[in-house]
């Protein structure tokens, strides 16, 4: 069980530790500072000695091997790093901790470049782990989501760990919008942890939760909307069916909370023509840049970020600018083939009438054609977009509201798609050209002999499906593009556990699957 501090020692030891640094001592955890010309003890209060050691035996036991290497006040809040750092250019393992005045872990990061990505989740047990770290790191007055997901993103941080969320209350309602979430790889070693409270609605703005209809009768509703699809799930290796939605009821009028996106799919045959050439080196890269993503390259400042990091498994290109945008490519080091493309920032100029739906589906595909996929294939195309009746709480004055268009590909064969999308693209309707790619080239086709013979039809699936669903009551924050509403709406939802299940295709039982993470 983690300890929380003594305030008033705390304050008094780090403040005589911060005023005068040069004499710090400690007699408990220490290190040789990074200088070439001096040796520097740097200590730590005695509760947050107690701290790291009750998070090694519990949380995180890498920190058994590290030393300090820095110990600041910012405001309120202290910090604290460690590392095995021998050099200054020696890259292993750190640990950042960031807590507040009264002894409260605000974040913590682990960072190993040699984690294993390879290993099996013992599910239900990472996730236990992960709600005794939360229920002790931030207390019981708050919901935690009841299944775990799975990030998967190549090039990131948190790719391969296991994620819990959790939501302040109010009324015993959770709120949509995130507290925090912590971290785990498949080890049980908590990563990262962040939490944030966020303001809650007036008592008089938010929904009683006791006008609500009853759940048996919002669940008709819900099962009426449900739709499901049959897709290739690559973990298992087999045809599954998955939910296609996941209606929100209105929990006041038990009828369907209307959804301020629409998706379309579409059969879409992709000629790819990409070749790695685009991508292997600073001056290809910065042709595409130009020319695709229409972005002033003498603006702009390049830097290879992670250039002497020789055990990344990616590499990380930047084209930073003081102001208007900025651009970060992520490669497979080895292949240096594409992961993620980011651009980020105010455009120099934006389109006078935006792009349409359509519009931005033509230039994602021709993203994905010229640059990412190098074969001709047949692919399922989701296009999510904005509806076009839009709630009075949008603001839809001129330059006000940013949407942006989502396009997924998913590969398909005999008209059956994989469970993941093989490539993301967002395109800025204003910018008017692509802002946003992600490759997930983990994705696997089906056997070329798959077929939808002997298969259970969608609606035996949907009701195998069923039996195991609950809902539970929200706050739901709805979002248009870059605007969020200011006070929630009373809804039923299904349950992480309920979703994190698919059907098997061919003999209608009930499998487990992964709800997939998106930062």
């Amino acid at each position: 069980m983690l300890r929380k501090w003594n305030k008033a020692a705390f304050l008094l030891v780090a403040a005589s530790l911060l005023a005068s640094p040069a004499t710090w001592i400690e007699p408990s955890i220490a290190h040789a500072s990074i200088s070439k010309s001096e040796v520097e003890i740097i200590p730590l209060p005695a509760d947050l000695v107690q701290v790291l050691k009750d998070l090694k035996e519990d949380f995180v036991p890498a920190l058994g091997n590290l030393h300090t290497d820095a110990f600041t006040k910012e405001g309120s809040e202290y910090r604290v790093k460690l590392s095995d750092k021998k050099s200054k250019i020696t890259s292993g393992v750190s640990f950042d901790l960031t807590v507040d005045e009264n002894g409260n872990i605000l974040a913590l990061e682990l960072k190993d470049p040699d984690r294993d990505k390879t290993k099996h989740f013992d599910k239900k047990a990472v996730y236990q782990k992960a709600v005794s770290f939360i229920r002790e790191q931030v207390g019981v007055d708050i919901a935690v989501s009841n299944a775990g997901y799975l990030a998967t993103q190549r090039g990131t941080a948190t790719d391969q760990l296991l994620v819990v969320p959790f939501y302040q209350t109010q009324n015993d309602v959770p709120l949509s919008k995130k507290m925090g979430e912590v971290m785990l790889d498949a080890n049980g070693q908590v990563v990262m942890f962040n939490q944030k409270k966020q303001k809650l609605p007036a008592g008089t703005e938010a929904a009683d939760p006791k006008k609500a209809v009853a759940a048996d009768q919002a669940m008709k509703e819900w099962e009426e909307a449900l739709t499901m699809e049959l897709v290739y799930d690559q973990e298992i290796g087999k045809l599954v069916y998955v939910p296609e939605n996941e209606p929100k009821i209105d929990s006041l009028t038990g009828r369907i909370a209307p959804d301020l996106y629409v998706e379309l799919k579409e059969e879409r045959k992709i000629k790819g023509a990409a070749t790695k050439d685009v991508w292997k080196d600073q001056k290809s890269m910065e042709k595409m840049l130009g020319e695709d993503l229409h972005l002033t390259l003498n603006r702009l400042r390049y830097d290879f970020v992670n250039e002497n990091d020789k055990k990344a498994d990616v590499s990380i290109h930047e084209w930073k600018a003081v102001a208007n945008e900025s651009v970060k490519i992520t490669l497979d080091r080895k292949t240096r083939t594409p992961l993620r493309i980011e651009v980020e920032g105010q455009a120099e100029k934006e389109l006078e009438t935006a792009l349409t739906a359509e519009e931005g589906k033509r230039a994602a595909q021709q993203f994905v054609e010229r640059y990412l996929h190098a074969k001709e294939q047949a692919f399922v195309l989701k296009t999510t977009s904005l509806a076009k009746q839009l709630p009075a709480w949008v603001d839809q004055e001129q330059g006000r509201l940013h949407p942006k268009y989502r396009y997924d590909f998913y590969p398909e064969v005999n008209g059956i798609p994989v469970k993941s999308a093989a490539y993301t693209i967002e395109v800025d309707a204003k910018k008017g050209k692509v802002v946003f790619a992600q490759v997930n080239d983990a994705v696997a086709l089906p056997p070329s002999q798959v077929s939808k013979q002997g298969l259970i039809g969608e609606q035996s699936a949907k009701e195998a499906f069923l039996k195991q669903v609950k809902l539970r009551s929200y706050y739901w924050y709805a979002k248009a593009a870059n605007q969020t509403a200011e006070l929630p709406q009373l809804v039923y939802e299904a349950t992480e556990d309920s979703l994190s299940h698919a059907v098997d295709a061919h003999n209608g039982g009930l499998v487990d699957s992964w709800l997939a993470w998106e930062e």
